[in-house]
């Protein structure tokens, strides 16, 4: 739980934390969102144990942190961010989903 939490915080204090505005971070920023969001369902999977709530969770808070962002002047809404935030939890539900199939297969 610790973990997760932890987790949580750092991902809102980032979402809202200022961006130098000389940093051009590219295509860097999608890679961040995907990992970050990858990272908050995984944690949140290893301490509830269900993976469709984990990854609803994670895609709720990515939606919820883009629209804060659409509210702060130095932000910004981004439905690529959204997207890319998706695609993190995807892989993790996915691998989750598949490796709790392939066990259930072999018992």
């Amino acid at each position: 739980m610790f973990f997760a939490t932890a987790w949580t915080v750092i991902v809102v204090l980032l979402s809202v934390w200022p961006v130098s505005s000389g940093i051009d971070a590219g295509q860097t920023d999608k890679l961040v969102h995907l990992v970050m969001y990858a990272v908050t369902t995984f944690l949140y999977y290893r301490w509830i144990k269900r993976i469709r709530t984990a990854a609803l969770f994670s895609v709720t808070l990515g939606l919820f942190m883009e629209v804060v962002q659409y509210f702060i002047e130095w932000r910004s809404f981004s439905l690529l961010d959204i997207l890319f935030n998706c695609v993190g939890v995807m892989i993790v539900f996915f691998w989750y989903s598949t490796k709790v199939s392939s066990v259930a297969i072999h018992k």
